[in-house]
Order: structure tokens, then sequence, then C-alpha cells
């Protein structure tokens, strides 16, 4: 056992320079041994964060002020790949090599015990919501999900697609295990009893590294060939949304929820010759933020939330370190509670809203006209393509019910099908378009047109089993806001106080 005791080797301010703007944020950087390989981190159940050093066979603990202690693994050149606070207060690891499973208790005393396929080549593990430790099996002769339970009995079950490469294992919020495939391109599902199914990803060989579950009820993951977040619905899930990060190769690996309700994930492109070389937030509605890591090609891995309310990382390049961010504040939602006052409004009868609740959900539509508006000038968008504004559309009635109804967040900039998804339209407007899948909550173009008084106009639609549709039919007067906030906020606003169709399947006006 080796303790060492640490003043931050490196505090301070790295400026955000990516997806979308953060303030000053501050990273602490704790020096391992050179080339020790930090992969796993976990937090433990006694305040601590432990993590496996692949090249140094050891598991390694450390205080959240910094102080570390490293104790080897009983079998020599195990190679430990991933740990997991378990269920009997103990700390779980996988041995890629040592084809074992052990367990440290909070004082340093280590048990490993075998898996029955040889070579099966753990992968990763986490806890169970049967109070049993479950973990993947990655070599092609195996190719399981397993359980073992606190004693030390391993049941296995073969995954169906063949060499599918297990990565990552996670519990969802619906009682299930969910796990990634890197070669089949898959997420699957296992039940606590061992039945399998398998959902094929949108993207062809996104390479799906991590999985977790996020605080919104969805299972959130990496695609690092594809340099994707991906989310999917655990009650449908055929409904897969993935959120590009950039065009070039940013590799994100390790995902995790952190404190403040968003997922965050680390991005080591830099280290391939790629880009990125960062802690990354992603909120539930896919707005990207970028904190860039003090170390250069830092390779950082995987990631949690720490029991000090902070976001840890291991960096996993020769200088070897673990990371600490500070976690902070999300940005405040563009839709307020109560419309914003003071936008600019359409001419008389010159906007229209329509509202679709189908019974399948992938036929959900919404689109809002707002044309011969008030004169705007194209300043007031803000410039998605290049700048870091975020944009919402924001529907509200006088109903009082958890307003607004509709909040629809696009994201600036970005990259959809390897073309951007924001560019400009000559010098007086922008246009946004994704897939039909459309963002994170349902938009698929947005148009936005700057011109003198009668002449500016600003478009939204979206579709699809994303969009927040509300229960129809309204309560009248209905408030429809393009919002558009970088520190200062721009907003269009059209009023509806009739309408041509208001019931359960629809809702129709033009006004105001």
């Amino acid at each position: 056992m080796r303790v060492t005791v640490l003043v931050a080797a490196t505090t301070l301010l790295a400026l955000w320079l990516g997806a979308g703007h953060a303030d000053a944020q501050s990273f602490t950087e704790f020096p391992l041994t050179a080339n020790t390989h930090p992969l796993g981190i976990a937090s433990g159940p006694d305040g601590n964060l432990w993590f496996v050093e692949a090249n140094a066979n050891q598991i390694g603990r450390i205080t959240p002020t910094g102080t570390i202690t490293e104790f080897p693994i009983l079998t020599p050149n195990s190679l430990p790949v991933d740990a997991v606070a378990g269920p009997d207060g103990n700390i779980w690891f996988v041995e890629l090599v040592g084809n074992q499973i052990g367990r440290i208790t909070p004082t340093g005393a280590i048990t490993e015990f075998s898996i029955p396929t040889a070579a099966s080549k753990p992968q990763a593990i986490t806890a169970g919501p049967d109070g049993n430790l479950w973990f993947a099996e990655g070599a092609d002769s195996a190719n399981n999900i397993a359980r073992i339970t606190p004693t030390g009995t391993v049941t296995e079950f073969s995954i169906p697609t063949a060499q599918s490469l297990p990565r990552d294992i996670t519990t969802g919020p619906d009682g299930n295990l969910w796990f990634v495939e890197d070669h089949g391109n898959k997420v699957g599902r296992i039940t606590p009893t061992g039945i399998i199914t398998e959902f094929r990803l949108p993207t062809a060989n996104s390479s799906p590294q991590f999985i977790t579950a996020g605080a919104d009820g969805n299972l959130w993951f990496t695609e690092s060939s594809a340099s994707n977040v991906g989310r999917i619905v655990p009650g449908a899930p055929n409904t897969i949304t993935e959120v590009r990060i950039s065009a070039t190769a940013t590799f994100p690996t390790g995902i995790t929820a952190g404190p403040d309700g968003n997922l965050w994930f680390t991005v080591g492109g830099a280290a391939f010759g790629g880009s990125g070389n960062d802690i990354s937030r992603i909120t539930p509605t896919g707005t990207i933020t970028e904190f860039p890591i003090p170390s250069p090609s830092s390779l950082p891995m995987t990631i949690t939330a720490g029991p000090d309310g902070d976001i840890w990382a291991t960096e996993s390049a020769a200088a070897a370190k673990i990371a600490r961010l500070t976690v902070p504040a999300s940005p405040l939602p563009l839709c307020a509670t109560t419309p914003a006052s003071g936008c600019r409004l359409a001419q008389i009868g010159a906007s229209s809203v329509a509202i679709r609740d189908n019974v399948d959900n992938t036929k959900d539509q919404f689109k809002w006209n707002w044309a011969k508006g008030a004169a705007t000038d194209v300043n007031a968008f803000k410039d998605p393509v290049n700048g870091s504004a975020r944009y919402s559309v924001c529907l509200y009635d006088a109903s009082g019910n958890n307003q607004p109804l509709m909040e629809m967040d696009v994201p600036p900039h970005g990259t959809c099908h390897t073309v951007p998804c924001w560019k400009a339209t000559g010098t007086s407007g922008f246009s946004y378009r994704i897939s039909k899948a459309g963002t994170l909550t349902g938009i698929t173009t947005v148009k936005l047109s700057a011109g003198a008084a009668g002449e500016a106009k600003v478009q939204a639609k979206g579709r699809g089993p994303n969009l927040p549709t509300p229960a129809l039919g309204l309560t009248l007067p209905v408030i429809v806001q393009l919002m558009i906030g970088d520190g200062t906020t721009e907003c269009w606003q059209t009023t509806y106080s009739t309408a041509t169709r208001n019931d359960a399947a629809r809702f129709t006006a033009k006004g105001p």
C-alpha cells in the first residue's frame, strides 16, 4: 500500500471554447505515477473516489482533498479496467487479463473471484437492481452479460449478437440492466432474470462505449467513432436520438449523470489526432458545453459524480492524472414560467400555429409561422453558425398548468449528418435543418429572416416522439415565443385569442 498526500498539481481556470458558452471553471488535476494508465473511476461508499490503474495493477483511492492511496492487486498483470461501488459497502472491479472479479473493502482488503468462461475479458461492472453485481464479458469466445452475487457466485447470459463486444453496463430506471455493444452497434437490455433484447443504433459503426441512466429517466451513451451522444427511452426503446458533438473525430468515451440533472462525458480526440480534450456537459434538451482540461492530450476516459458534488475523471495518457471539475451552475432556461415581455410581434393575421397529438407519437407535429413581423436586424439572431447563443421555442396557454406547456431547444452550430446544422441564408438570416428525428425536443427546422417592418419572418417546425406535445385542447389565449439568449435576450411572439380547431387531437390558430 502506498499513500501520497498531494497539493493539487494544477488548479486553474479553463475557459470554454466549444459548443456552448460557459463561464471560467475550476479544474484540479492530481498526478499519479507516470504510465499507470488510470481507467475506471467510481464514487465509493466511504466518501472517497476509487479508480483502477491498468498498467500498475493497482486499485487507487483518492479523497476529495487529494490524498491518494494505492493497493496492489493479488493476481499479477491482471489489467483492471473498471470499478463500481457495490451494494455491500465494498468496491468491485474487473480484471481484463486476470479473468476475475475483484472486491476491495474500504480498508484495502482484496478478494478475487474466478469467472467460469476462460479468457472472457470482462470489460465493465455495475451494481444491479437485485443486490448483485453485473458485468460485461467482451471476448468473442464469451460474449456474455454476467451476474455475480456478493458471495461470488457467477451466472452468465449469452448475448444474441455474436462477437458484439459489450463495453459497458448500467442499471436503468426501469429495473433492468442496459449495455452497449461496440461491434454489434446496439444497445442491449437484460432483465434481472437474464432475458436480453437488443436495439440497433441509427448510425452505422458508431462504436458505443459507455452508458448511464440520466435524471430524466432515459439512458444516455457515447458513440466514439460517430462523435455522438445518444439517448434511448426505456419505455420506447426504439426511440433513439443521437446528438452530434462535432464534425471532427472527438472520440467521446465515459459518461455519467451529474448532480445538476445533466449528463457529463469525456472527449479525448486530441490524443488521437482529432479534436477535443474536454469534460463536456449535455443537458436533457441537447445543449452541449465543453470544459477543456488543462493538461493537453490528457486522454480522459471514465467519469463519475463525486460525493463532493464535483465531476471526477481519469486522464489515462502517459502523464496519468485524476481530474476534478467543480460543477458550474446550469444555464437558466430561456422559457420562463410566464411569457417574456417586449417581444417583436407579427402583423394581424400574419402568423399561424398548428400542433398535432397523434396516437402514434412518431407522427406528432408542431408548426409555427411568424410572418410580416416587426422590424428585425440580422444581428438580433445572434449568429447561430458561429456564436454561442441558445434558442428555444416556448408555448403557453391560460390554463396555468405547468407553464410553459412546450419548451423546444435548438443548440447553436453543430453538425447534422456531416454538414453544419445551421447555415447563413445570404446576409439577412439563418436556417437550421436536422433529420426527421429532430433535436432532443423534436425541432427539425428553423428559419430566421431579418427585414424591415412587415418583412421579417420566423419559422419553426418539429415532429416525432421527441416533441414535448402537451395534452390538447388548450386554454385560450395561447402564446408562442422564440427566445434567443446569450447574456442578453431577444424574442419574437404571437398571441392567439381564437382557434380554428382546438380538441384532443389538434390545435390550429391564426393570429394575432
